[in-house]
């Protein structure tokens, strides 16, 4: 791990190497020592005009029945500093049929895994929409619908997921009437982070055309793995600007 600007809280808790299946599934983790600034050894610390920076590593020996398609670090809290991401190394060619070496996988941001698909086709008069999913948590969350400045709709949620490496996303989005009717989904892609139960919130966020587009009721539905729907939810929607 690359310090690039040394700091006190900054770097990862409670690390473990891990190896992931080409679904994102854990198949196996082994803890190491943690990799956070204050860990690191004096003696590997360098200093010049822009601050602190060192390099330290870790070493773990991991075994799988399976292809692991991914290998990177599972932990419970990170934090870096300017200029510092986090990568992982991953197989890009599917299943080998041979050996396979270090050299043949490719370092690539954690960040971009479980990102929400960008080629949803909305309806008018849906101008754009973002979607926002959340690390696990276990504590419930108040679903909610909000219209702001007449043309700026929010609405969150939760879902409770079949195993960890799923992630909620908006599959779709459509108008129906004075109703908005939005379509979570899942996708499965490998979760770094630790969570203790398996639920995750999510916050959409769609702008329209005109405030006269904007829907009095938004329908929730929600898929299961073999993307049926699994729940459907309606919820009012409330608007911070006062009627004339």
């Amino acid at each position: 791990m690359n310090f690039n600007f040394g700091r006190e809280g900054n770097g990862i808790k409670a690390p473990a190497l891990a190896l992931f299946g080409a679904d994102g599934a854990l198949l196996t983790e082994a803890p190491v020592d943690d990799l956070t600034w204050s860990d690191v050894p004096a003696e590997a610390k360098e200093s010049d005009d822009c601050g602190e920076y060192a390099t330290v590593s870790r070493e773990a020996t991991l075994e799988s029945d399976r292809f692991p398609e991914l290998v990177g670090l599972r932990f419970d809290e990170y934090r870096t500093g300017f200029d510092e991401s986090t990568t992982v190394s991953r197989y890009p060619d599917g299943t080998p049929n041979g050996e396979v070496s270090p050299l043949d996988y490719e370092m690539v941001d954690f960040e971009s895994f479980g990102i929400p698909p960008e080629n949803i086709e909305y309806g008018s008069p849906i101008q754009d929409a973002r979607f926002n999913a959340g690390p696990l948590i276990c504590e419930d969350r108040e679903m909610h619908a909000e219209a702001r400045r007449n043309v700026h709709l929010t609405f969150r949620g939760q879902r409770t997921l079949p195993a960890e490496h799923y992630h909620p996303f908006l599959s779709d989005l459509q108008p129906d009437g004075d109703r908005l009717i939005a379509t979570i989904g899942l996708q499965t892609a490998p979760r770094f982070r630790r969570g203790e139960c398996l639920r995750t919130a999510w916050t959409a966020s769609v702008d329209l055309t005109e405030p006269a587009a904007m829907p009095s009721t938004v329908e929730i539905r929600t898929l299961d793995a073999d993307g049926e729907v699994s729940d459907t939810q309606v919820l009012d929607v409330v608007t911070d600007t006062p009627e004339s």
